[in-house]
């Protein structure tokens, strides 16, 4: 599928600008046809050899995804092989091969996978932020570190008057550092995940600051 999103310029007082660009936005969110467990363990395989350059070995599988026993992740291994995910040479200890595409491997010019959220369904944001189920492309000239971003989906048009419009898909850089006229995404008393607009220089904790507005892909 093509989709068109515009890098939309929020107003004149802030760093942001116009940027359009036309990519593949393919479905990253679990597979269906895997079950969550089977998909914990191909996520973290897929992860592992994004970072490592080679598989992870039984043990390490079983640690990441927090599993006592070898034994089981032998099990979900082999239904993962059975089903066409991956392939293993015997002669190895780590020995996996992914017949599958690797969403989380990234060269020069191909598309990032990220975080995914919906403020209005997360129960424990850090968590998701660890294991997502849902993931978003960026372009990598767009985006410098996958570990300090995320999307998150606007829900509600309270942002209208800034550009930001409900539908849209909101690029989060997680920092600290904000300034006067900076779109921020907070905790607010209830824990729930708020956005507004900093004005008038006011001093924001840094224990509820989860980053600030980057720029907004908008489909159309």
């Amino acid at each position: 599928m093509q989709v068109i999103f515009l890098y939309l310029s929020l107003c004149s007082l802030t760093n942001i600008f116009i940027y359009v660009k036309l990519f593949s936005v393919k479905d990253m969110g679990k597979d269906n046809n895997l079950s969550k467990r089977q998909n914990e363990v191909l996520t973290f395989i897929k992860k592992y050899i994004a970072k490592n350059g080679y598989s992870p070995s039984v043990r390490e599988v079983a640690n990441g995804v927090q599993l006592n026993s070898p034994a089981t992740v032998h099990v979900h291994l082999q239904n993962l092989i059975s089903l066409g995910y991956l392939k293993r040479d015997n002669d190895h200890a780590k020995s996996l091969e992914l017949l599958v595409p690797n969403e989380f491997e990234v060269n020069d010019g191909d598309a990032i996978a990220v975080p995914f959220i919906h403020p209005k369904l997360v129960k424990d944001f850090y968590h998701e932020l660890e294991h997502p189920d849902e993931f978003f492309y960026l372009t990598s000239d767009m985006v410098s570190s996958r570990a300090d971003v995320f999307v998150m989906f606007i829900p509600d048009n309270k942002l209208s008057a800034y550009g930001i419009l409900k539908g849209d898909n909101a690029v989060i850089e997680m920092t600290h550092t904000v300034f006067q006229n900076d779109i921020i995404v907070y905790f607010d008393d209830d824990k729930n995940i708020t956005v507004r607009k900093i004005i008038n220089s006011e001093e924001i904790p840094d224990n509820i600051i989860i980053g600030k507005i980057h720029s907004i892909y908008r489909e159309y």
